[in-house]
């Protein structure tokens, strides 16, 4: 039976010519997927970690447990999420004519600890 390499499944696994980084490519991510499960879920062997490991960690990285891909990480999440009471004193500040130091202050302590 000749193979069809027209299929589209068959494509996507094919190697990526233009693809730098063939440790990333879909058919690595599927080869390391498929010897993971290869090994019951109470046991994989380190062997699979030394052989695998950057691809299990790109596919572990990039879905949730439900299989979804994320959209942003939990770490990023809290560093962008606005702080409302915050929001609200300088807003009271601007109305007043004024930025409050303090709370300048307070955001460049919070910044410098985010970027430690």
């Amino acid at each position: 039976m000749p193979h069809d390499m027209n299929n589209s499944l068959a494509q996507s696994l094919l190697p990526d010519s233009g693809n730098r980084n063939s440790e990333v490519s879909n058919r690595a991510l599927l080869k390391a997927s498929t010897l993971f499960a290869s090994y019951s879920r109470r046991y994989v062997a380190n062997q699979v970690w030394w052989l695998a490991g950057n691809q299990l960690c790109r596919l572990k990285s990039e879905y949730d447990k439900a299989g979804r891909p994320y959209s942003i990480v939990s770490g990023v999440h809290l560093c962008m999420k606005p702080d409302r009471s915050l929001i609200r004193r300088r807003q009271a500040g601007a109305e007043a004519g004024s930025i409050l130091e303090d709370e300048e202050e307070a955001i460049e302590d919070e910044i410098a600890v985010i970027n430690d």
